[in-house]
């Protein structure tokens, strides 16, 4: 039986619920901005590539890009982070890629390395820019790391790293997919030359949208994908500007509504405080749950990502989900699609339950999950 209000405790695989913005603008743009961005002269066209327009406007003045051109859409972060390795890493080379990488970002580097195009070789987030510069090769194509652990409080220095990276000239790609609107950041201040973000976490989008940010226009980097597009329609090939070269295809216009939607409520309230705010209630779960017989935390000795690893001397990570689940509580259990992290934390092979916070959730909230945790481990099956 679910007891009381839903406690929504799994941010880390998306933000719920939608903010009336967002709710708004999907609306508007089914209503009344529904046509095929830059494919017609007609008004809802028009207005379909004014929306869009305005969510590139969006996402360059919140990570602080000169050129709203270098913002490229694609459906989520994962296919940003494709085009990322593919385009810096897809001819051939030594690439390094951090210990606590999703599978988002692994899994694309695994299947060049096992194509025989690059080699592939791992370092320790912990050490971050140390590891790095001790690692890089002649031959070193591209540098990648992720910002935000997805299952612990994790956060990566990415300005060291990215000064490793621009000194020795190598190209430096970040997956932001969890930091993108918790923590205040600006794409050329961190030394990356591009960045891959969503829409449906941090940025309070909905699902259906993500973009990678170059830090500069780019005509230098080898095509991702093919197909239609509003510019050039009688050439063979793609547009070699940015952002048409990388944007085959009709763009997912409601999903980019609401992504310029939850990147305008960011900017209203403020990165800054967000992340502050993000930090107290991590702070306030990790002293309560440390504090819990029968629980192991796995931070890492970390803080400030806002996501916490648990285990449970009873129950399994599933087990223990579902229980809270009857108790009204949604978390997360498993590896999290990222077994390299949780390798490095030591969590025990069935993964671990995760609880994870963002700039909505009330500190009131944490205290009442820790309050349906202890009921649960002392009454669950």
């Amino acid at each position: 039986m679910r007891c009381g209000k839903l406690l929504y405790f799994d941010s880390a695989a998306t933000s719920y619920p939608k903010s009336r913005a967002v709710r708004r603008a999907v609306r508007r743009a089914i209503l009344f901005e529904g046509g095929n961005p830059g494919r017609g002269a007609h008004a809802l066209s028009l207005r379909a590539a004014e929306r869009v327009y305005g969510a590139r406007c969006a996402l360059a003045e919140l990570f602080s890009l000169s050129d709203e051109r270098c913002v490229v859409f694609t459906k989520n972060a994962t296919e940003a982070l494709n085009l990322g390795v593919n385009a810096f890493a897809g001819t051939g080379g030594h690439v390094l890629c951090c210990n606590m990488a999703h599978n988002a970002l692994a899994r694309p580097l695994y299947a060049l390395a096992d194509a025989g195009r690059i080699r592939l070789e791992v370092f320790d987030a912990r050490r971050g820019a140390e590891a790095v510069a001790e690692r890089l090769c002649p031959d070193t194509v591209l540098v990648c790391a992720t910002h935000a652990s997805n299952i612990c409080p994790f956060i990566a220095d990415a300005t060291a790293i990215g000064r490793v990276c621009r000194a020795a000239g190598v190209p430096f790609l970040l997956d932001a997919a969890q930091s993108a609107g918790h923590l205040p950041f600006s794409v050329d201040a961190l030394g990356a030359d591009a960045v891959c973000v969503p829409s449906h976490k941090g940025l309070g989008g909905i699902m259906g949208a993500g973009a990678i940010l170059f830090a500069r226009p780019r005509e230098d980097l080898p095509q991702f994908l093919s197909g239609g597009g509003g510019a050039a329609p009688r050439a063979r090939e793609m547009p070699q500007e940015l952002p048409e070269r990388f944007e085959a295809g009709t763009l997912p216009l409601v999903a980019i509504a609401a992504m310029e939607a939850g990147v305008r409520d960011v900017l209203a309230r403020g990165a800054e405080e967000i992340a502050s705010h993000v930090r107290l209630l991590e702070g306030a779960l990790i002293e309560d749950l440390s504090a819990m017989a029968g629980v192991r935390l796995y931070t890492g000795g970390f803080r400030g990502g806002g996501v916490i690893s648990l285990s449970c001397e009873r129950f399994a990570p599933e087990h223990l989900a579902a229980l809270l689940d009857e108790e009204g509580v949604a978390v997360r259990a498993g590896l999290h699609c990222a077994p390299l992290a949780h390798a490095s934390l030591g969590t025990p092979p069935t993964g671990t339950l995760r609880v994870s916070v963002d700039g909505q959730t009330r500190l009131c909230d944490c205290r009442r999950l820790v309050d349906r945790l202890y009921r649960v481990l002392e009454n669950g099956i």
